[in-house]
């Protein structure tokens, strides 16, 4: 695979208003009777939303990047499969893709299927004076070069380093989710100022760190970092439960007298992340 970067060339909000499109092959039927369904993740009693659904395996989703502080931003992400398919982890079926037959080595590690994720290449995203954003909708999770009309105001990620077959990509590509990010915040002479981890965005203290409510399920635990794996009952959109006492998906740090914050956050209609000054 081609290591292709997408060159970033607009420095203002930049919002993507091509409609949503079908990544799905016309002969899968499994697939395609999933056409049409706008489902999404909103719960109010925990407070969280998200365009994740499973009805939407294979469709656009919108992702937003934003760096609006004077420093250059060095991301990673960890990507796994979005949804529980209603099967049990061990099993080796996902959506119709027979994980054991050697193609999906990294997401079928351990023989689980459930919590592996797959580390993207570094991105870097770019600074300026007033400030830099845009809107990325070209795969459910958007990878280089696997998209179709990719265009300089779409961020992509590529996986060249990590190994990930052309199998694990196209699955990825319909059904990924970032579930963590690693970052680093350089200033403008390149030095480090800080780096770390961010989840993926869903409320602290919940499943085994509080409560579980009643429409969410104990599914598993990642590979990464051992937290609990939930799911949605309805949705099927799996996240990642924050114990509370490492790191979550808002970091906050101070550099020359200022405070800047690191952010990973979803909407109904768009996945986010940022870095802001506070």
């Amino acid at each position: 695979m081609k290591k292709t970067i997408v060159l970033l060339t607009s420095l203002l909000l930049i919002s993507c208003s091509t409609p949503e499109t079908s990544l799905l092959n016309d002969s899968n039927t499994q697939l395609n009777s999933n056409k049409g369904n706008s489902a999404k993740t909103i719960d109010p009693q925990v407070g969280y939303e998200s365009p994740y659904d499973i009805s939407r395996f294979g469709y656009d989703m919108i992702y937003k990047f934003e760096n609006v502080t004077p420093f250059k931003i060095k991301i990673k992400a960890y990507v796994g499969l979005a949804y529980y398919d209603s099967s049990n982890p061990s099993s080796p079926d996902y959506m119709g893709a027979d994980l054991s037959n050697g193609h999906y080595p990294l997401l079928y590690s351990s023989n689980l299927k459930y919590g592996n994720t797959i580390v993207s290449d570094e991105l870097i995203l770019p600074t300026s004076s007033n400030g830099f954003g845009v809107d990325s909708m070209i795969g459910h999770f958007p990878i280089s070069p696997i998209g179709p009309n990719v265009f300089p105001q779409n961020i992509t990620f590529s996986f060249i380093s990590s190994g990930a077959t052309d199998k694990e990509l196209d699955l990825l590509y319909k059904a990924g989710k970032i579930y963590y990010m690693s970052y680093e915040v350089l200033d403008a002479s390149n030095n480090l100022i800080t780096n770390g981890f961010i989840n993926s965005g869903f409320k602290a203290g919940i499943g085994s760190f509080g409560i579980l409510p009643s429409n969410w399920s104990h599914l598993s635990y990642d590979a990464n970092f051992s937290r609990e794996l939930i799911s949605e009952n309805n949705t099927n959109e799996i996240v990642v439960t924050d114990d509370m006492t490492s790191f979550g998906s808002v970091v906050d740090f101070a550099y020359g007298g200022s405070n800047y914050q690191l952010k990973m956050y979803s909407y109904p209609d768009v996945v986010a992340f940022g870095a802001y000054t506070n």
